[in-house]
């Protein structure tokens, strides 16, 4: 919970940043246009403090109003959202640290960014208002704000070295990480503005038919403003290329249990031991592993006795969490689960194991129960009891995934916070049981093309057993795993469908015809989330698994496909980095509201320049090259400066996870996903400098060269 609210309070400080920059930008705007208007005011006795509280009063309602309607729109989004996604009736609970943080920090960014224009208003002479100097900036500020912008980040890369790297849970702590690197980057990149910015636009000037000298002097003589841009385009590619590097992350770390059986059927009511044979001699059945869980009890040798109170307690407890005993094959166990030792090794747990008296305990089992490795347990199973030692504290969670997937809490119990893992040999020895309950099946279904008329949006009729019938016949040579069993019955199918085909079908080709049927209202049932070929594939593995219910005498037996998991897992995976990739591009737009501003205010203080150049015979076509070709050099600057900030906080959160969790995720850099994103900025600071250009194009050429 901790670490959500910390990610949270990053998302929020990050987004509010972009928030900031727009206010300051279009305020700036504003206070510009009405340059005039304050330096007349000024001249006729309003001193500063007066002007402050006329600008304390126009932004505060207004952001305090629009701190207001963006938390009702969490809010109602919140709300909304899971009835969107889901038809499962879900309880949406909401967060008063949420909508506290929400909150607070929409009135800090409207408290800050009026703190900071009051600064700059207060600067203002009745002379520099009326006639307001835009000669040359002064460099070297630009580059007083670079080495502050270094020492901040020097600073971040000390609290990122840390020893201690807990403290990044407390949110003052954090807030000082992530503020140190933000803060940083802002003020160096009026620096970086200075240096790169002028090389730019000499080079993009001329693809655009500008002259390189032209393109360049806007960089020279307002960097800051042109730095605005690049802070307002810099936070949303940052979180672009930060969010992409940890996608890539967790696809590269993301290992799926390949061992893992493909497919498992499941029955409530024990099979017996006969069965099992059965089942590995079906075709398509490659290899069987089969679990078997049975109630039992745990105690353990220093267990005191307990009071009627306490033994009420425990049945409580035992009905909830239902202590089991999980019986197979260790070396299938070991083959086909990828099991962590938490205590203890798999070789010395193998040999244990094979020996018998020994089990395996979850780490659940660990923490509820106090139980370590060599500790002695006593297990009873239907009044028979036996001793085992523990040989190891494990945990699976490929298995806990596909118990989740599943939703299988009751059949798959390895999990599970009293289950312990045994051998079958132990159960059949110790507690005198020959049963299964599960079977964990490879299978062995060559690839083979779905039929012409196979479409998993129009498929048979599955609820009538002849239209099951005729396309038993048809697809009978795409099923060669089938085609024994329908040369068999293929005759008397036939024969049925000519005398009868209406009428029920004879009692041995039924149990046949429902197992196509049903596996043909699976394909069904999840055709919107295949193709064509997995639709077929499912078709074929339902066959399968139908089956291997039918020869337990389990008709009703739950069956499953860790395969099928495993591309869901995958698909879901996928889509959810796809959406948290991109989350960040929602910012852009909003930023072109900033963009667009300072763009409009650096044309309007270049109004006379602008009319120079028309004068002189410059045509509307081309003032617009030169407006968008500075509207390009921007975005470039923009996304270098972006760019360098996400790896940057990548890096830097690679390294707290090692250092916090122990974990080190490889640095990988997606660079189709930084291209996208680079182009995406680009062209938002193209489509928001084409208002502006075209205003510049149509600008008054007298009045332009009659402003003082």
């Amino acid at each position: 919970e901790r670490i959500t609210r910390v990610l949270l309070a990053l998302t929020a400080f990050i987004a509010l940043l972009t928030s900031f920059f727009i206010i300051l930008t279009t305020m700036s705007m504003s206070l510009f246009e009405r340059r005039r208007l304050l330096g007349a005011m000024r001249c006729v006795g309003l001193t500063r403090g007066q002007l402050a509280g006329l600008l304390v009063l126009e932004l505060m309602p207004l952001g305090l109003l629009g701190t207001a309607v963006g938390v009702l729109l969490g809010v109602g989004v919140t709300i909304l959202t899971p009835e969107w996604l889901t038809e499962v009736p879900v309880r949406v609970y909401l967060s008063p640290w949420g909508i506290g943080l929400a909150t607070v920090s929409g009135v800090l960014t409207t408290l800050i960014s009026t703190l900071l224009l009051l600064f700059q208003v207060g600067r203002v002479t009745p002379l520099a208002a009326v006639n307001p100097d835009i000669g040359a900036a002064r460099l070297r500020y630009l580059y007083y704000a670079g080495a502050v912008g270094l020492i901040l980040l020097a600073g971040h890369e000390a609290i990122v070295g840390a020893s201690d790297q807990t403290q990044w849970l407390n949110a003052g702590f954090t807030s000082a990480g992530v503020g140190t690197l933000y803060l940083g980057y802002v003020l160096l990149a009026p620096a970086i503005v200075a240096l790169l910015g002028a090389p730019i636009a000499r080079a993009v000037g001329p693809l655009l038919g500008v002259r390189p000298e032209l393109a360049e002097d806007q960089f020279g003589r307002a960097p800051w403003r042109s730095t605005g841009v690049c802070w307002v385009l810099m936070v949303g590619l940052s979180l672009i290329v930060y969010i992409g590097i940890g996608a890539e992350a967790v696809l590269a770390v993301w290992d799926f249990p390949g061992r893992l059986p493909g497919t498992f059927v499941w029955s409530p009511d024990y099979v017996s031991g006969e069965a099992v044979e059965k089942v590995r001699r079906l075709p398509g059945v490659a290899e069987v592993t089969v679990v078997t869980d049975v109630d039992c009890e745990v105690t353990t040798p220093d267990t005191a006795p307990q009071s009627a109170t306490d033994a009420l307690m425990k049945r409580l407890v035992r009905k909830l969490t239902r202590p089991v005993f999980v019986a197979s094959d260790p070396g299938a166990i070991f083959r086909i689960f990828k099991v962590t030792f938490i205590e203890g090794d798999l070789a010395e747990a193998r040999l244990k194991l094979a020996r018998g008296g020994a089990v395996l305990i979850p780490v659940q089992a660990m923490q509820h129960k106090g139980l370590h490795l060599g500790d002695k347990i006593t297990v009873t199973v239907n009044a028979r009891s036996a001793d085992f030692e523990i040989a190891g504290v494990v945990q699976s969670p490929a298995l806990d995934l596909a118990v989740t997937a599943f939703q299988a809490e009751s059949y798959m119990q390895f999990a599970a916070a009293s289950a312990i893992l045994g051998t079958r040999r132990d159960l059949q020895e110790k507690f005198g049981l020959d049963v299964a309950a599960m079977f964990l099946c490879d299978l062995d279904l060559p690839d083979t093309p779905p039929p012409d008329d196979f479409d998993p949006f129009r498929l048979p009729d599955f609820t009538s057993q002849a239209a099951v019938a005729r396309a038993m016949l048809r697809w009978g040579d795409h099923l060669p795993k089938e085609r024994e069993l329908l040369a068999a019955i293929g005759p008397r199918i036939e024969e049925w469908l000519d005398m009868n085909g209406g009428g029920p079908p004879p009692p041995d080709l039924r149990p046949d015809l429902r197992r196509f049927g049903q596996a043909l209202r699976r394909v069904a049932w999840k055709r919107q989330r295949l193709n064509r070929e997995e639709s077929w594939a499912m078709f074929r593995e339902r066959l399968v698994l139908l089956k291997i219910a039918q020869t337990m005498d389990r008709p009703d037996a739950i069956a499953g496909s860790v395969g099928r998991l495993q591309q869901l897992v995958q698909h879901s995976i996928r889509q959810a980095i796809i959406v948290l990739t991109w989350l960040p591009a929602l910012l852009l737009p909003v930023a072109a509201i900033g963009i667009g501003n300072l763009m409009m205010v650096s044309i309007q203080i270049r109004a006379r320049q602008i009319a120079v150049l028309r004068a002189v015979g410059a045509v509307k076509s081309q003032i617009i090259r030169l407006v968008l070709a500075e509207a390009i050099t921007l975005g470039l600057l923009g996304s270098a400066v972006g760019i360098a900030l996400g790896l940057h906080e990548a890096y830097s959160d690679n390294r707290i996870s090692g250092e916090l969790l122990g974990f080190y995720p490889e640095f990988i850099i997606p660079f189709g996903t930084v291209a996208v994103g680079v182009v995406l900025t680009v062209m938002t600071c193209l489509a928001a400098g084409v208002i502006p250009a075209r205003y510049a194009a149509r600008s008054n050429i007298i009045a332009a060269l009659q402003t003082t």
